[in-house]
């Protein structure tokens, strides 16, 4: 677990030069997650790595910044690290609530050799900051308006519905379906992925029923997609 309860200075260098000791795996200048965009509810997670390249033994403690509308976690917060030793540290990152503003944070990193554990520490930061998170809406304020109008992609018919006063298409997967789920992990993918940030159309998901709420205007779009990224699958419309 992370270590918590402190505020996180901003001033502190997000530099790893050769002032910080240990060798930060990958070479990276800040966290992505691999992804502009979260999904409220849906985990993002990246892995970083340090290695020990010099011939002392040090202490790393790793703090997480609170936010009321995330949570920001290690899967452990304190090593030791002798020489030649590689270590890694997986990040998490899940927004709770549903946010437009506030979508930084950075994860800091606070160093000491062994021998001196009454010295001062050598303290680095890697940050992150998204540009929008997806809502999760319950399925109650999720409306059927016609069973006429559907769109095809993939193996699932989308369905014209309204959430929230917005005019939607919901697709609803089996996930119990090995290829359903398949699909309804790609198209969340597909809209976080930092590769593809101008796709972006989607309005919400459906948690409890596996459901993807898409604007009716990008739904082309996300076919053309998939049939070039996933070419073994049919698509109509």
């Amino acid at each position: 677990m992370s270590s918590r309860g402190q505020p996180l200075s901003n001033s502190i260098s997000t530099i790893f030069d050769e002032e910080f000791p240990l060798t930060l795996e990958p070479k990276i200048e800040k966290l992505t997650f691999g992804s502009n965009y979260a999904i409220q509810g849906i985990p993002l997670s990246e892995t970083i790595g340090f290695y020990n390249n010099t011939d002392n033994t040090y202490k790393l403690t790793v703090t997480t910044g609170e936010s009321p509308k995330y949570e920001l976690s290690v899967d452990e917060s304190k090593f030791t690290i002798k020489k030649g030793e590689r270590i890694q540290i997986k990040i998490t990152l899940v927004f709770r609530h549903y946010a437009t503003m506030g979508l930084t944070g950075q994860v800091q990193f606070s160093l000491k050799k062994k021998s001196l554990m009454g010295g001062e520490s050598i303290q680095r930061a890697l940050r992150f900051q998204l540009e929008g998170v997806v809502p999760a809406y319950n399925e109650k304020d999720l409306v059927k308006s016609s069973d006429d109008e559907q769109f095809r992609v993939g193996m699932i018919n989308g369905v014209l519905s309204m959430v929230k006063n917005e005019s939607v298409v919901a697709f609803k997967y089996n996930v119990k379906d090995e290829f359903e789920k398949q699909d309804y992990e790609f198209i969340q993918s597909v809209y976080r992925d930092i590769h593809h940030p101008a796709i972006l159309g989607m309005a919400g998901i459906v948690l409890s029923s596996s459901t993807i709420l898409l604007d009716g205007d990008t739904v082309t779009d996300l076919q053309s997609l998939m049939e070039k990224e996933k070419m073994a699958v049919p698509f109509l419309l």
